[in-house]
């Protein structure tokens, strides 16, 4: 439909609309053109305007996942979830729908009177070595559905080695800028360096386990370093170059 409405002395004028009460959920415009006769341009703006039968307010939900980002068959994963309301009140009985994609399966937690619910499984002794995702979602009747919130797992045969390489690895500074320098506890065999993009900037033997480079000459950005140990371990370390 088309209206028109008077400007008054100071420039301003209002407009009330009422929704149809069979209007469909959805986003919709509201086209507004301002002209004057003696004005030869005229200006139209658009403004959105959301029409949602849900009146419910918001649930907002935190995941805290105590698990390590290598993780070995076996291995406990586990995952805090907390449910609040906009005002930051916990929410009990919300409904946790969790997709787990290293089980493939879904279930259902419930939050407490605090808002918290945990969900924990171990990782299936004959699952795939590879990257998963855990899916989170909460709903509660008196409460809009929160986001969809994704966890990643990864599930690696030598999760417990490369974590205590991990923790013997120094790598400084980091951000960095003309120089790199690495120090470990064991002796490096290679290292490779690449940008965002894969692109291998080194690759070089080092056989070492203390060494310096310069990289003066890199772009400012996040590089990607690969680091081999003799015994055929990789670790991955992300640096910066500012």
């Amino acid at each position: 439909s088309q209206t028109s409405i008077d400007i008054d002395s100071s420039g301003y004028a209002s407009y009330k609309l009422t929704v149809p009460i069979n209007t469909l959920s959805a986003v919709y415009y509201l086209k507004i053109i301002a002209s004057k006769s003696d004005y030869p341009i005229q200006d139209t703006v658009r403004i959105p305007v959301k029409v949602s039968h849900d009146t419910r307010e918001n649930m907002f939900m935190t995941i805290n996942m105590t698990t390590p980002e290598h993780i070995n068959r076996s291995a406990e994963y586990r995952f805090t979830l907390t449910v609040k309301d906009a005002k930051g009140n916990p929410i009990k009985d919300a409904s946790i729908r969790v997709e787990d994609l290293i089980q493939n399966d879904t279930n259902m937690v419930l939050t407490n009177s605090d808002g918290i619910s945990s969900y924990i499984r171990n990782v299936p002794d004959m699952a795939a070595q590879g990257s998963y995702f855990v899916i989170f979602v909460a709903k509660h009747n008196n409460y809009q559905d929160t986001k969809r919130i994704y966890k990643e797992i990864i599930v690696d045969f030598n999760a417990d080695i490369l974590e205590n390489y991990q923790s013997q690895i120094l790598v400084t500074p980091n951000p960095f800028n003309e120089y790199l320098n690495v120090s470990s506890d064991f002796v490096i065999k290679q290292i490779t360096l690449t940008n965002q993009l894969g692109q291998e900037i080194i690759n070089k033997s080092i056989n070492s386990d203390t060494f310096s480079f310069n990289t003066n000459y890199l772009s400012a950005g996040q590089y990607f370093l690969v680091l081999e140990s003799i015994n055929g371990k990789i670790i991955y370390k992300n640096i910066i170059k500012y």
